[in-house]
């Protein structure tokens, strides 16, 4: 495809996802659901954070801009559906921790083709980090964070080693030995060795 066809597609991509913007700030206008300039923001830096995912793909920019323009882009839309729902930052804050790592196995997709073992044990990490405080966030425990904390602080311990004999599981190379070694080497010809 000639550039000028793909200047037009990039442009006609611009065009659509400020158009999305626009029509979402201008929706809750007129129905009157919250104020625009409460939902002005985090409109805008979801049209900027597309825009700067889709021209770092596009045009294989670094990988920093990707992860920028994904994490801006969802955490603004995060923050643009809890204003319509009239949640307070104190109820969603965990689903931000949710959305970084999402962000990053994003960008190691991105950047490698495929997700890396290390991105993968930091977006996990980030995602179930979310997950838990959702529970205390949301109301979904009857015990209080606190509480919860200290009587449960060892497990923090018990995680960590998961954790790392994950890290060590995934980033390990095969060790070649004993097995490898007696299946690669040729059959004793001779019968008796004494």
């Amino acid at each position: 495809m000639d550039r000028r066809k793909m200047n037009t597609y990039h442009l006609l991509f611009s065009i659509a996802v400020v158009s999305m913007a626009l029509g979402a700030g201008l929706l809750v206008l007129t129905t009157g659901w919250v104020s625009v300039r409460v939902v002005f923001g985090p409109l805008v830096i979801i049209a900027a954070g597309v825009l700067a995912t889709y021209f770092s793909a596009v045009n294989r920019w670094n990988s920093v801009w990707f992860f920028c323009g994904s994490l801006g882009a969802s955490g603004a839309l995060v923050r643009f559906t809890a204003s319509l729902l009239h949640a307070s930052v104190a109820d969603y804050w965990p689903l931000f921790a949710i959305v970084m790592g999402i962000s990053v196995l994003a960008t190691s997709v991105y950047k490698y083709g495929r997700p890396r073992p290390s991105s993968l044990v930091v977006s996990a990490s980030f995602v179930l980090l979310g997950l838990f405080f959702s529970i205390f966030s949301f109301g979904f425990s009857s015990i209080r964070f606190k509480t919860f904390i200290s009587m449960w602080w060892p497990a923090l311990f018990i995680a960590a080693g998961l954790l790392l004999i994950v890290v060590w599981l995934l980033r390990r190379k095969p060790i070649r030995g004993s097995v490898e070694a007696r299946a690669d080497s040729p059959p004793d010809a001779g019968g008796d060795s004494s």
